[in-house]
Protein backbone atom coordinates (compact mmCIF):
# COMPACT_ATOMS: atom_id res chain seq x y z
CA UNK A 1 0.00 0.00 0.00
CA UNK A 2 3.03 2.50 0.62
CA UNK A 3 3.03 3.62 -2.93
CA UNK A 4 -0.48 3.91 -3.54
CA UNK A 5 -0.35 6.33 -0.82
CA UNK A 6 2.82 8.28 -2.62
CA UNK A 7 0.38 8.86 -5.46
CA UNK A 8 -2.54 9.92 -3.44
CA UNK A 9 -0.07 12.40 -1.83
CA UNK A 10 1.11 13.54 -5.23
CA UNK A 11 -2.15 14.46 -6.31
CA UNK A 12 -3.49 16.06 -3.32
CA UNK A 13 -0.36 17.49 -2.63
CA UNK A 14 -0.40 20.71 -1.06
CA UNK A 15 -3.31 22.37 -0.96
CA UNK A 16 -0.40 22.85 1.30
CA UNK A 17 -1.22 19.78 1.97
CA UNK A 18 -0.47 16.00 1.04
CA UNK A 19 -3.66 14.07 0.60
CA UNK A 20 -6.82 16.17 0.67
CA UNK A 21 -7.31 15.91 -3.05
CA UNK A 22 -7.18 11.88 -3.42
CA UNK A 23 -8.93 11.36 -0.25
CA UNK A 24 -12.03 13.20 -0.68
CA UNK A 25 -12.32 12.73 -4.39
CA UNK A 26 -12.23 8.68 -3.36
CA UNK A 27 -14.57 9.31 -0.38
CA UNK A 28 -16.91 11.25 -2.45
CA UNK A 29 -16.85 8.27 -5.35
CA UNK A 30 -17.48 5.27 -2.71
CA UNK A 31 -20.24 7.58 -0.58
CA UNK A 32 -21.88 9.22 -3.67
CA UNK A 33 -21.77 12.22 -2.49
CA UNK A 34 -19.98 15.57 -4.87
CA UNK A 35 -17.83 17.89 -3.33
CA UNK A 36 -17.01 19.85 -6.59
CA UNK A 37 -17.08 22.68 -8.30
CA UNK A 38 -16.91 23.22 -12.28
CA UNK A 39 -14.94 25.29 -14.01
CA UNK A 40 -14.18 26.55 -17.39
CA UNK A 41 -10.54 27.87 -17.80
CA UNK A 42 -9.24 30.30 -20.89
CA UNK A 43 -8.56 26.91 -22.68
CA UNK A 44 -12.49 25.82 -22.47
CA UNK A 45 -11.57 23.26 -20.53
CA UNK A 46 -14.26 22.61 -18.29
CA UNK A 47 -14.05 19.98 -14.85
CA UNK A 48 -15.19 16.55 -15.86
CA UNK A 49 -16.26 15.33 -11.95
CA UNK A 50 -19.69 14.63 -13.50
CA UNK A 51 -22.16 11.86 -12.21
CA UNK A 52 -21.52 8.43 -13.06
CA UNK A 53 -18.00 9.36 -14.37
CA UNK A 54 -15.88 6.48 -15.11
CA UNK A 55 -12.23 6.08 -14.80
CA UNK A 56 -10.23 8.44 -17.66
CA UNK A 57 -7.21 6.38 -18.67
CA UNK A 58 -6.05 9.49 -20.20
CA UNK A 59 -4.75 10.78 -17.23
CA UNK A 60 -1.94 8.40 -17.27
CA UNK A 61 -0.78 8.84 -20.43
CA UNK A 62 0.18 12.53 -20.83
CA UNK A 63 1.46 15.23 -18.70
CA UNK A 64 -1.11 17.14 -16.62
CA UNK A 65 -0.84 20.57 -14.18
CA UNK A 66 -2.95 21.09 -10.89
CA UNK A 67 -3.19 24.44 -9.70
CA UNK A 68 -3.44 24.16 -5.56
CA UNK A 69 -4.02 27.31 -3.55
CA UNK A 70 -4.83 27.54 0.20
CA UNK A 71 -7.45 30.00 1.43
CA UNK A 72 -7.16 32.22 4.02
CA UNK A 73 -10.85 33.08 5.26
CA UNK A 74 -11.69 35.79 7.21
CA UNK A 75 -15.45 35.63 9.53
CA UNK A 76 -17.30 37.34 7.26
CA UNK A 77 -15.87 34.94 4.01
CA UNK A 78 -16.46 31.66 5.49
CA UNK A 79 -19.69 31.66 4.68
CA UNK A 80 -19.39 32.68 1.17
CA UNK A 81 -16.32 30.37 0.77
CA UNK A 82 -14.16 33.20 -1.01
CA UNK A 83 -10.94 34.54 1.04
CA UNK A 84 -7.23 35.41 -0.69
CA UNK A 85 -4.95 32.36 -1.63
CA UNK A 86 -2.36 32.55 0.87
CA UNK A 87 -0.38 29.84 -0.42
CA UNK A 88 -0.44 28.66 -4.56
CA UNK A 89 1.68 26.41 -5.85
CA UNK A 90 1.47 24.63 -9.45
CA UNK A 91 2.11 21.00 -9.83
CA UNK A 92 3.35 19.66 -12.74
CA UNK A 93 3.06 16.21 -13.37
CA UNK A 94 4.20 13.62 -15.54
CA UNK A 95 2.76 10.26 -15.36
CA UNK A 96 5.00 9.13 -18.20
CA UNK A 97 8.90 9.72 -17.30
CA UNK A 98 7.57 9.23 -13.60
CA UNK A 99 8.66 13.29 -12.76
CA UNK A 100 6.99 16.17 -10.50
CA UNK A 101 7.75 19.81 -10.72
CA UNK A 102 6.01 21.84 -7.31
CA UNK A 103 6.29 25.43 -8.67
CA UNK A 104 5.90 28.13 -5.79
CA UNK A 105 4.42 31.57 -6.61
CA UNK A 106 4.33 34.43 -4.16
CA UNK A 107 1.02 35.81 -2.37
CA UNK A 108 2.57 39.01 -3.45
CA UNK A 109 3.53 38.83 -6.89
CA UNK A 110 2.22 41.07 -8.99
CA UNK A 111 0.38 39.89 -12.14
CA UNK A 112 -2.46 41.15 -14.71
CA UNK A 113 -5.96 39.63 -13.31
CA UNK A 114 -7.32 37.50 -16.95
CA UNK A 115 -10.70 38.44 -17.76
CA UNK A 116 -11.80 40.44 -14.50
CA UNK A 117 -15.47 40.22 -13.78
CA UNK A 118 -17.02 43.73 -13.64
CA UNK A 119 -18.47 45.11 -10.38
CA UNK A 120 -21.70 43.63 -9.08
CA UNK A 121 -24.05 46.12 -7.38
CA UNK A 122 -23.46 43.94 -4.19
CA UNK A 123 -19.67 44.65 -4.63
CA UNK A 124 -20.47 48.60 -5.38
CA UNK A 125 -23.14 48.89 -2.58
CA UNK A 126 -19.85 47.10 -0.17
CA UNK A 127 -17.75 49.81 -1.36
CA UNK A 128 -20.18 52.30 -0.75
CA UNK A 129 -20.70 51.19 3.21
CA UNK A 130 -16.97 51.45 3.47
CA UNK A 131 -16.96 54.86 2.37
CA UNK A 132 -15.82 54.75 -0.88
CA UNK A 133 -17.04 57.90 -2.95
CA UNK A 134 -18.72 57.71 -6.53
CA UNK A 135 -15.19 58.94 -8.20
CA UNK A 136 -13.21 56.42 -6.41
CA UNK A 137 -16.02 53.34 -7.23
CA UNK A 138 -15.24 54.77 -11.03
CA UNK A 139 -11.88 54.41 -11.21
CA UNK A 140 -12.01 51.16 -10.03
CA UNK A 141 -14.47 50.09 -12.59
CA UNK A 142 -11.64 51.99 -14.96
CA UNK A 143 -8.77 49.92 -13.50
CA UNK A 144 -10.24 46.64 -13.74
CA UNK A 145 -10.68 47.66 -17.38
CA UNK A 146 -7.50 49.47 -18.48
CA UNK A 147 -4.86 47.88 -15.69
CA UNK A 148 -6.30 45.19 -14.05
CA UNK A 149 -3.16 44.44 -11.81
CA UNK A 150 -3.21 42.94 -8.65
CA UNK A 151 -1.73 40.98 -6.41
CA UNK A 152 -1.83 36.99 -6.75
CA UNK A 153 -3.84 36.94 -3.32
CA UNK A 154 -6.20 38.76 -4.04
CA UNK A 155 -6.93 37.43 -7.43
CA UNK A 156 -9.26 34.16 -5.59
CA UNK A 157 -11.24 37.16 -4.86
CA UNK A 158 -13.07 37.30 -8.08
CA UNK A 159 -13.67 33.14 -8.20
CA UNK A 160 -11.96 30.13 -9.15
CA UNK A 161 -11.89 30.63 -12.58
CA UNK A 162 -10.53 34.13 -12.51
CA UNK A 163 -7.31 32.53 -10.19
CA UNK A 164 -6.96 29.29 -12.94
CA UNK A 165 -6.79 31.99 -15.95
CA UNK A 166 -4.32 34.65 -14.44
CA UNK A 167 -2.23 31.88 -13.48
CA UNK A 168 -2.02 30.60 -16.86
CA UNK A 169 -1.84 33.54 -18.66
CA UNK A 170 0.83 34.63 -15.86
CA UNK A 171 2.80 31.38 -16.80
CA UNK A 172 1.79 30.96 -20.48
CA UNK A 173 0.91 27.39 -19.60
CA UNK A 174 -2.49 25.29 -19.71
CA UNK A 175 -3.76 24.12 -16.42
CA UNK A 176 -5.96 20.73 -16.12
CA UNK A 177 -7.16 20.79 -12.85
CA UNK A 178 -7.84 23.19 -9.47
CA UNK A 179 -7.97 22.29 -5.61
CA UNK A 180 -8.46 24.70 -3.14
CA UNK A 181 -8.54 24.40 0.43
CA UNK A 182 -9.19 26.69 3.58
CA UNK A 183 -6.56 26.86 6.45
CA UNK A 184 -8.67 25.24 8.89
CA UNK A 185 -8.71 22.03 6.65
CA UNK A 186 -4.81 22.09 6.37
CA UNK A 187 -4.72 22.24 9.87
CA UNK A 188 -7.45 19.24 10.90
CA UNK A 189 -5.88 17.24 8.45
CA UNK A 190 -1.82 17.43 10.14
CA UNK A 191 -3.72 16.48 13.25
CA UNK A 192 -5.73 13.57 11.22
CA UNK A 193 -2.94 11.52 10.49
CA UNK A 194 -0.90 12.30 13.71
CA UNK A 195 1.44 15.29 13.00
CA UNK A 196 4.11 15.25 10.81
CA UNK A 197 7.93 15.84 11.16
CA UNK A 198 9.05 19.03 9.04
CA UNK A 199 12.53 20.28 8.27
CA UNK A 200 13.29 23.47 8.98
CA UNK A 201 16.99 25.17 7.34
CA UNK A 202 17.48 27.72 10.33
CA UNK A 203 16.49 27.69 13.66
CA UNK A 204 13.38 30.64 14.31
CA UNK A 205 10.63 32.27 16.13
CA UNK A 206 7.39 32.83 14.57
CA UNK A 207 4.91 35.76 14.88
CA UNK A 208 2.45 33.27 16.67
CA UNK A 209 5.88 32.59 19.40
CA UNK A 210 6.34 29.25 18.33
CA UNK A 211 9.68 27.71 18.20
CA UNK A 212 11.46 26.14 15.51
CA UNK A 213 14.37 24.10 15.63
CA UNK A 214 17.32 23.72 12.80
CA UNK A 215 16.45 20.43 11.60
CA UNK A 216 13.54 17.95 12.14
CA UNK A 217 10.78 19.62 14.52
CA UNK A 218 7.05 17.44 15.06
CA UNK A 219 4.58 19.53 14.30
CA UNK A 220 0.52 19.57 14.91
CA UNK A 221 -1.91 21.14 12.45
CA UNK A 222 -2.04 24.40 14.68
CA UNK A 223 2.12 25.12 14.74
CA UNK A 224 2.54 23.10 11.26
CA UNK A 225 0.28 26.33 10.15
CA UNK A 226 2.77 28.80 12.15
CA UNK A 227 5.56 27.15 10.09
CA UNK A 228 3.97 27.66 6.15
CA UNK A 229 2.72 31.31 7.53
CA UNK A 230 5.66 32.67 8.67
CA UNK A 231 7.95 35.30 6.78
CA UNK A 232 8.60 38.35 9.10
CA UNK A 233 12.03 36.51 10.95
CA UNK A 234 13.26 35.61 7.62
CA UNK A 235 15.92 37.48 5.44
CA UNK A 236 14.50 35.85 2.23
CA UNK A 237 10.87 36.92 3.61
CA UNK A 238 8.02 35.78 1.62
CA UNK A 239 10.62 33.48 -0.57
CA UNK A 240 11.73 31.72 2.14
CA UNK A 241 8.25 31.11 3.20
CA UNK A 242 7.16 29.51 -0.08
CA UNK A 243 10.59 27.44 0.65
CA UNK A 244 8.68 26.40 4.16
CA UNK A 245 5.49 25.63 2.22
CA UNK A 246 7.39 22.83 -0.27
CA UNK A 247 8.89 21.12 2.92
CA UNK A 248 5.94 21.03 4.74
CA UNK A 249 4.08 19.57 1.55
CA UNK A 250 7.28 16.58 1.64
CA UNK A 251 6.70 16.12 4.70
CA UNK A 252 2.80 15.02 4.84
CA UNK A 253 3.26 13.15 1.48
CA UNK A 254 6.10 10.94 4.21
CA UNK A 255 3.66 11.10 7.04
CA UNK A 256 1.20 9.25 4.67
CA UNK A 257 3.48 6.85 3.20
CA UNK A 258 3.80 5.40 6.44
CA UNK A 259 0.24 5.84 8.37
CA UNK A 260 -2.29 3.60 7.54
CA UNK A 261 -5.73 5.16 6.46
CA UNK A 262 -7.55 2.46 8.93
CA UNK A 263 -5.97 4.75 11.53
CA UNK A 264 -7.63 7.85 10.80
CA UNK A 265 -11.39 9.29 10.90
CA UNK A 266 -12.49 8.59 7.75
CA UNK A 267 -15.89 10.20 8.75
CA UNK A 268 -14.52 12.85 10.27
CA UNK A 269 -12.17 13.89 7.89
CA UNK A 270 -14.90 13.42 5.03
CA UNK A 271 -17.08 15.77 6.46
CA UNK A 272 -14.07 17.53 6.79
CA UNK A 273 -12.80 18.14 3.14
CA UNK A 274 -16.69 18.47 1.85
CA UNK A 275 -16.68 22.09 3.93
CA UNK A 276 -13.05 23.16 3.48
CA UNK A 277 -12.21 21.45 -0.28
CA UNK A 278 -13.25 22.17 -3.67
CA UNK A 279 -11.63 20.21 -7.04
CA UNK A 280 -12.64 19.39 -10.75
CA UNK A 281 -10.42 16.45 -10.31
CA UNK A 282 -12.87 13.70 -11.22
CA UNK A 283 -13.27 10.52 -9.08
CA UNK A 284 -12.30 8.31 -11.84
CA UNK A 285 -9.23 10.05 -12.86
CA UNK A 286 -7.77 9.36 -9.75
CA UNK A 287 -8.38 5.97 -9.70
CA UNK A 288 -6.58 5.74 -12.55
CA UNK A 289 -3.71 7.04 -11.66
CA UNK A 290 -3.93 4.86 -8.39
CA UNK A 291 -4.52 1.66 -10.86
CA UNK A 292 -1.19 2.69 -12.72
CA UNK A 293 0.94 2.93 -9.84
CA UNK A 294 -0.65 -0.49 -8.62
CA UNK A 295 0.82 -1.85 -11.53
CA UNK A 296 4.04 -0.15 -12.37
CA UNK A 297 5.01 0.59 -8.60
CA UNK A 298 7.29 2.98 -9.60
CA UNK A 299 9.79 6.04 -8.11
CA UNK A 300 9.04 9.34 -8.80
CA UNK A 301 11.15 12.51 -9.05
CA UNK A 302 10.98 15.38 -7.16
CA UNK A 303 11.80 18.96 -7.93
CA UNK A 304 10.45 22.61 -6.90
CA UNK A 305 10.68 25.77 -8.07
CA UNK A 306 10.07 29.79 -7.05
CA UNK A 307 9.39 32.60 -8.63
CA UNK A 308 11.35 35.17 -8.06
CA UNK A 309 11.24 39.14 -8.37
CA UNK A 310 12.34 42.58 -6.16
CA UNK A 311 9.79 43.79 -3.47
CA UNK A 312 8.30 46.92 -4.09
CA UNK A 313 5.07 49.55 -4.00
CA UNK A 314 2.52 49.52 -6.87
CA UNK A 315 -1.20 50.35 -7.33
CA UNK A 316 -4.05 47.70 -6.73
CA UNK A 317 -6.83 47.60 -9.34
CA UNK A 318 -8.99 47.91 -6.47
CA UNK A 319 -8.16 50.45 -4.40
CA UNK A 320 -7.33 53.95 -5.24
CA UNK A 321 -4.65 56.45 -3.85
CA UNK A 322 -2.86 54.27 -2.19
CA UNK A 323 0.56 51.52 -3.46
CA UNK A 324 0.51 48.36 -1.74
CA UNK A 325 3.96 45.84 -1.09
CA UNK A 326 4.04 43.54 -3.68
CA UNK A 327 7.12 41.11 -5.52
CA UNK A 328 7.39 42.61 -9.08
CA UNK A 329 8.24 39.20 -11.03
CA UNK A 330 11.64 38.69 -12.65
CA UNK A 331 11.07 37.57 -16.25
CA UNK A 332 13.93 35.88 -16.23
CA UNK A 333 12.78 33.86 -12.96
CA UNK A 334 9.21 33.53 -15.51
CA UNK A 335 10.93 31.98 -18.15
CA UNK A 336 13.35 29.41 -16.07
CA UNK A 337 9.89 27.91 -14.33
CA UNK A 338 8.78 28.06 -18.12
CA UNK A 339 11.49 25.58 -19.34
CA UNK A 340 11.09 23.58 -16.16
CA UNK A 341 7.69 23.07 -16.93
CA UNK A 342 8.39 22.04 -20.66
CA UNK A 343 11.15 19.87 -19.89
CA UNK A 344 8.67 17.85 -17.35
CA UNK A 345 5.89 17.61 -20.12
CA UNK A 346 8.30 16.55 -22.46
CA UNK A 347 7.69 12.61 -23.41
CA UNK A 348 10.50 10.61 -25.38
CA UNK A 349 9.48 8.98 -28.05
Amino acid sequence: MRKEKIILAILSLAMIAGSMLGLSVLIEHIQGQEVVEKIETAGGKTGKAAEGETEQAGITEKPFQVLVSGLDLTSSMKKKRVGRSDLNLLLTVNPVSKKILITNISRDTYLEVVDPPEMTEEEEKNLKANGLTKDQIKGIKEARKNNPKTKLSHVSLYGTSTLVKTVEGFLDTKIDYYVQTTMAGFQTLIDAIGGVDVEAVESFQTDWGTLFKKGSNHVDGKKAATFIRERHHFNEGELRRGKNGIEMMRAIIDKLCHVSLLEMDADKLYQLWKDNVKTDMGAGEVLSLLRMQVEDRAEWEFTSAQIKGEMGFEELMDYQQDKFYVQVPDPASIEKVQKKIADVCQIDS
